[in-house]
């Protein structure tokens, strides 16, 4: 478990059998086990369940990043101001409201998987936090994946937000098995994305990337086929092999819009970059690790 939190300093002390303190840029061992003596009989122990001991450990870890997120709530507080601009989208139609709701959803989450997630590992990163974390016996794959729920548990709280102004203001309605599909699609269909943004920030440092992100939503809707008319056909080509294209054709089903009927195909693709984009987090993760 890695904190920097002094309310669970007690538990660490009973419980760790490493505890290491990142003081000043550099790393203070206060526990470590004591050598053991030649005369001491060996003691076989019997085996660990490693699958039992992963999912508690990024339990923890998920649960020790949502802390950390809920002690400092500047990032959230900003999430939710951020959706909450809904509220100013003109009294139009339901049918063009719940177009735009769900646009602007789509656009959000890519804003804050990609560019605060980013951000926020590299900054991190540059105040030496993830020194700490290294040299504990976390996995990487555990750690990753503990970032990704905590992303994915702020952006259930923005889509509750956008959705609840849009059934309480607008008086957009539907059944809850299409808010739930519709919600569903844009949150596993973000998933590549937030991978990218944790990439990002363990290759980029926090400057470079508020200029990266800064091409984020042109690149998206352009990404995403909207202007498919007026591009030439090699262009279009290319836009079909891109993630933000699959995105628009997951959101465009779950939520009734006139699609290309290809869902099966954009969740393969989805898929795909999901796994590429989370073998590249890991990748920077250990690239990083290895150059400090």
């Amino acid at each position: 478990m890695v904190t920097h939190i002094k309310a669970e300093q007690s538990v660490l002390q009973n419980s760790a059998t490493h505890i290491i303190t990142l003081s000043d840029g550099k790393l203070v061992y206060d526990k470590r086990p004591e050598p053991s003596s030649s005369n001491v009989t060996q003691v076989v122990t019997p085996p660990v369940n490693t699958t039992a001991n992963s999912v508690k450990v990024l339990f923890m870890q998920t649960k020790a990043e949502i802390l950390q997120l809920l002690r400092s709530p500047g990032y959230l507080v900003g999430v939710l101001l951020f959706s909450s601009m809904v509220v100013f989208f003109p009294d139009d139609d339901s049918q063009t409201l719940k177009l735009l709701l769900i646009a602007f959803s789509a656009i959000s989450l890519l804003m804050f998987a990609i560019d605060r997630l980013g951000k926020r590992i590299a900054i991190e990163r540059v105040e030496g936090w993830l020194k700490l974390t290294r040299v504990t016996p976390l996995q990487p794959s555990l750690y990753l994946m503990a970032k990704l729920l905590m992303t994915l548990a702020v952006l259930v709280a923005s889509l509750i937000t956008i959705f609840g102004i849009g059934i309480y203001k607008f008086g957009i309605t539907q059944s809850v098995e299409n808010w739930s599909l519709l919600s569903l699609s844009l949150l596993l269909g973000i998933i590549p994305f937030a991978m990218t943004g944790i990439a990002l920030g363990y290759i980029v440092p926090p400057k470079a990337l508020d200029a990266i992100t800064g091409l984020l939503i042109p690149v998206a809707l352009v990404g995403s086929g909207i202007f498919a008319q007026q591009m030439p056909s090699y262009l279009i080509n290319a836009i079909l092999l891109l993630p933000f294209f699959h995105y628009k054709g997951l959101i465009e089903f779950a939520s009734g819009i006139p699609n290309d009927n290809q869902l099966m195909l954009h969740i393969l693709w989805l898929i795909f970059y999901s796994v590429l984009s989370g073998l590249l987090a890991k990748q920077a993760y250990k690239r990083d690790a290895f150059v400090r």
